[in-house]
């Protein structure tokens, strides 16, 4: 008897821990309720009948199989410290991105590798499918250009060929909608060539989740890019059927050889009280008020950095082959990601050289 009411016991706490922990790795619905089903069986255990002996080894065995389970569960969503590519990625969600207990709720100096970054080259997403050599070579921590010592970078390279079109690195999205702040260094080498004939390259984006709503091509709700000699910003929103855009051309050139310090305030909303504030090396360059994302499942867009070049994407072979460029490859660093919620200021997120807000 007091053995059947140890072993219920024992369950039960089973049962409890394993439903807490998949509940706190954002375990799909169906796993926790395969879980609860699981417990529940053992409960109703007869351990009173003549096979009390065999039926406690048995729920013993199935306990053990229960941490077992939950073991791998946790090994499943562990952050990956391997940053190099051909490693898989772990997919990690918001809640093991970001602090928030924070104000800064993520920051990244790159010395620490890409851990919690996915990674995205071309049409593969999944850093198991991706060649380890070449992916090292599209996607790389290294030392930062015209930088202090110590201090590292992201570097992305595109090779012009059609189907080489992406070597960026992402963040999770979030659910619903929240004020965020962003500050990031853009480094342009002084090899790049301005070329007006093929199109642009996006270096930061903050990418939409449309799912099965998207009816005609997908453009990120916000993104940053450089257009022949200029920065370009673009904005997407509203219903996805509908999808509205507007654009903002910087009138100062791309300096090449130099840093573009970056801050981004933005008011994420498919209403009327959105908002959306940057600044350029400690210069605001655009404000804008009312939607900023699109009319459909309240998310904070995903944000990516690196290169993104549509234009070099499968089906557009014409264009693809009538561009007049001198264009071989395309290189880019990014340094100094921060991000702030509804708590963080300007200065919290201010790369170095953008610490005075004009």
């Amino acid at each position: 008897m007091a053995m059947a009411v140890a072993i219920k016991t024992i369950v039960r706490r089973v049962m409890a821990s394993a439903i807490n922990s998949a509940i706190n790795l954002d375990a799909n619905e169906t796993n926790v309720w395969l879980i609860k089903l699981f417990a529940a069986a053992l409960l109703d255990v007869d351990y009173f009948s003549k096979d009390y002996s065999v039926m406690s080894q048995i729920c013993i065995a199935v306990v053990v199989s229960m941490l077992v389970a939950l073991a791998n569960l946790h090994a499943a969503n562990a952050p990956n410290s391997d940053a190099k590519a051909g490693v898989k990625d772990s997919h990690f969600n918001a809640k093991q991105v970001f602090d928030y207990k924070q104000p800064i709720i993520f920051q990244d100096d790159f010395r620490s590798g890409l851990g919690k970054w996915k990674l995205a080259i071309d049409a593969v997403e999944d850093r198991a499918l991706l060649d380890k050599q070449a992916g090292e070579k599209r996607v790389s921590v290294v030392k930062a250009p015209d930088s202090e010592e110590g201090r590292m970078a992201l570097r992305c390279v595109v090779p012009r060929a059609l189907g080489n079109f992406r070597s960026e690195i992402a963040l999770p999205h979030e659910k619903g909608f929240h004020e965020r702040w962003y500050g990031a260094r853009i480094y342009v080498p002084e090899d790049w060539i301005f070329s007006p004939d093929d199109g642009g390259d996006i270096v930061l984006q903050w990418h939409g989740i449309l799912g099965d709503e998207r009816k005609t091509r997908g453009f990120p709700p916000l993104s940053i890019a450089i257009k022949n000699d200029q920065w370009a910003i673009h904005r997407a929103f509203g219903p996805t059927d509908d999808i509205k855009r507007d654009a903002k051309f910087l009138e100062e050139p791309v300096q090449k050889g130099k840093w573009a310090a970056w801050v981004v305030h933005v008011r994420w909303s498919s209403g009327t009280n959105g908002l959306v504030q940057i600044w350029k090396d400690g210069k605001q360059v655009w404000e804008v008020n009312g939607p900023n994302t699109y009319l459909s499942e309240p998310v904070v867009p995903y944000f990516k950095t690196g290169l993104y070049h549509p234009e070099w994407k499968k089906g557009n072979e014409e264009k693809f082959k009538q561009a007049e460029t001198a264009v071989t490859e395309r290189v880019i660093y990014t340094a100094e990601v921060k991000i702030g919620d509804e708590r963080a200021k300007y200065e919290d997120v201010a790369p170095a050289l953008a610490k005075s807000q004009n």
